[in-house]
């Protein structure tokens, strides 16, 4: 088997940046391939460590411990960067040049050939779809989303064999973003691997062969998208109406609760738990809308792995407290009845 483009191994990160030099580990233990060919998504909350993890990527800062090589080079290496497209979180151009200008200067600093590069521009430009009366103006008057369609186009222009994107589809429309779809599959079907970091999961499950789930620091899950869009798992959506005083008898064994277009929606992981609440639907008087099972989401997997990540740091707490959606409920419930006895209806 091929050596992968993208070597992780036990990779640590730790910052001293307070007054006190206190450390704070940022990564804790990566470990993760991206093979040839494939698109990886790269996914966590705000503060998991994924830019921290692109910048060791590209040799822009140093890990306190571990290894790995990209495109079978040291991190930061310039035989890798040959190779290596990048797209930033928050592009930050030279914003008096015009897109032409601009693509035309890392057109130089890769050495593309003066006779190919104004023909290459207008080819990258065309599939970001930036509109021809748009590249001669300069970046200062474009919107992010045009800026984000320009930092595509300079990260693809030399023909890499690699491009790691970071929240490519920030600032753009709906439109804008099936399009940007259809191009990361594009650079797939042309052989280029991609390394897509976003918090937009239906991005990643519309596009990622296989996907990374980063959480404080650590993998907390890396699988093929298909493994895990295969799991037996399903949750059971119930919608229904109830009226309010009824409502906190449904909060227990639910996997959540909330207001939909009519009424409220239920999800319960287990059968016999949505039974119950059917049940107990039909023998308050309420309406049943719909019962189904509904197969988990890449969304669905994330949070529960997040979730399950998060409750075994937690401290154990002596004092018995409700779940948290019972409290919802029950404050949702005790507000209805309020507004019920003074004759205020929403």
């Amino acid at each position: 088997m091929a050596a992968p483009l993208i070597d992780v191994r036990g990779i640590t990160k730790v910052f001293r940046s307070d007054l006190l030099k206190r450390p704070k580990e940022a990564l804790r233990g990566v470990d993760l391939t991206v093979h040839e060919g494939e698109i990886f998504g790269f996914l966590g909350p705000n503060g998991a460590g994924k830019t921290t993890t692109i910048k060791i990527l590209l040799g822009l800062i140093r890990p306190t411990s571990g290894s790995g090589t990209l495109l079978g080079q040291p991190f930061g290496s310039v035989e890798a960067r040959r190779d290596l497209g990048f797209l930033p979180d928050s592009p930050n151009f030279y914003r008096y040049l015009t897109a032409r200008e601009l693509l035309r200067f890392f057109g130089r600093l890769h050495d593309l050939a003066a006779t190919d590069l104004s023909r290459r521009i207008d080819e990258v430009l065309d599939r970001v779809g930036l509109a021809d009366d748009a590249r001669e103006r300069q970046l200062r008057t474009y919107s992010r989303g045009m800026l984000q369609r320009v930092g595509i186009a300079a990260a693809i222009l030399h023909r890499p064999r690699l491009v790691i994107l970071d929240e490519p589809m920030n600032g753009l429309d709906p439109l804008g973003r099936h399009e940007f779809r259809d191009l990361i599959l594009q650079l797939k079907s042309e052989g280029i691997t991609v390394f897509l970091s976003s918090h937009v999961l239906a991005d990643i499950e519309s596009t990622a062969d296989r996907v990374a789930i980063l959480n404080e620091g650590k993998v907390v899950r890396i699988a093929s998208l298909s493994e895990i869009l295969a799991t037996e798992e399903r949750s059971y959506e119930i919608a229904f109406e109830v009226e309010a005083m009824a409502l906190a008898s449904f909060a227990q064994g639910l996997s959540s609760l909330k207001p939909g277009a009519r009424g409220w929606i239920a999800n319960a992981r287990e059968m016999d738990e949505a039974n119950r609440v059917v049940r107990t639907i039909l023998e308050s008087g309420g309406k049943l809308f719909a019962y189904h099972p509904r197969r988990l989401s890449l969304e669905d997997v994330f949070v529960q792995h997040v979730a399950a990540s998060r409750e075994t740091k937690a401290p154990a707490v002596a004092t018995k407290t409700a779940p948290p959606a019972a409290v919802e409920v029950h404050e949702r419930s005790a507000q209805a009845s309020k507004r019920s006895e003074s004759g205020v209806h929403s």
